[in-house]
C-alpha cells in the first residue's frame, strides 16, 4: 500500500483480477467516492473473512511472491466491535507464519469503518488456530497490543466494493530502516488487494512492493 495522496498505479493488474474474479471495475483510490445503502459491520467484516492466495497474480507479475492470506472471525460483537485473527505466510511454506495481528473493525458513520490494528504478545500460541474459536476466545480482547496510527479507514464506494487506507505518516515504524509505514487497499466479494510499504524521515521508500499491490483472490 503507498501514501494516501496517490492512487494505485497498476490499473490493468487490478483490472484483470476484478474482471477474471467477479466481473467488476475497481476505483482505483478515487476520492469521489459514490453514495450507496449504508452497509452493516457484521456485513463489512464477512467480506474479509477467509482464505485467500496471490497466486492469479504471481502467474501474471512475476515480481510478487506467492503469499496466503487467512482471515477469520473471533470475540464476535465484543463491546460492539467485529474482531478478525489475520495470519500470512509464503505459499510455500504455510506453517511458517510471518504475520499475525488482529483487525478490530467499527462503524465510524453511514459507509465508513474504521479497522484498528493490533500485535498479540502472544503469537505462538495462535499459530494454526484461527479456525478454532473456542481456543482464541480464551484468550481476550483486552491483551491485544493495539498500533498506535496504523488504523485502516473504510470507505464504501459501490456494493461489494470498499477502499481502505492509513493516514500519513501515522504508523510509526522501525523495520529495515523505516520511520513509518503506509497501508492502502481494496475489499471485493471475492479479493483483498493490499499495498504496504515503509519510508525513512525523507519520505525515501524502503521497503515493500514498488509497483503494484498484492492483490488476493478468494480460495474459500
Amino acid at each position: 500500500m503507498e501514501h494516501l495522496s496517490t492512487s494505485f498505479r497498476n490499473k490493468p493488474l487490478l483490472l484483470y483480477v476484478s474482471i477474471l474474479c467477479f466481473g467488476m471495475t475497481p476505483c482505483y483510490g478515487n476520492k469521489q467516492y459514490v453514495s450507496v445503502a449504508s452497509p452493516s459491520q457484521e456485513s463489512t467484516t464477512s467480506m474479509m473473512i477467509g482464505s485467500f492466495d496471490s497466486c492469479i497474480q504471481v502467474a501474471t507479475y512475476s515480481s510478487h511472491y506467492p503469499i496466503t492470506l487467512h482471515m477469520n472471525q473471533i470475540w464476535k460483537n465484543h463491546e460492539g466491535a467485529e474482531y478478525l485473527y489475520v495470519e500470512q505466510s509464503a505459499s510455500r511454506m504455510p506453517e511458517k507464519r510471518y504475520t499475525q495481528r488482529v483487525y478490530k473493525v467499527t462503524k465510524e458513520n453511514i459507509g465508513n469503518f474504521i479497522s484498528e490494528e493490533s500485535v498479540l504478545p502472544y503469537n505462538s500460541v495462535f499459530i494454526g488456530k484461527c479456525q478454532d474459536r473456542a481456543y482464541i476466545n480464551h484468550y481476550g480482547p483486552e491483551n491485544q497490543c493495539l498500533r498506535e496510527g496504523c488504523a485502516l479507514y473504510l470507505k464504501k464506494t459501490y456494493s461489494f466494493h470498499y477502499i481502505e487506507e492509513t493516514e500519513e505518516k501515522g504508523c510509526f515504524s522501525t523495520v529495515l530502516g523505516a520511520s513509518y509505514t503506509t497501508s492502502q487497499g481494496e475489499i471485493y466479494q471475492n479479493a483483498i488487494s493490499s499495498w504496504d510499504q515503509g519510508f525513512n524521515d525523507q519520505r525515501e521508500h524502503v521497503w515493500g512492493a514498488e509497483k503494484e499491490p498484492y492483490v488476493f483472490t478468494r480460495k474459500k
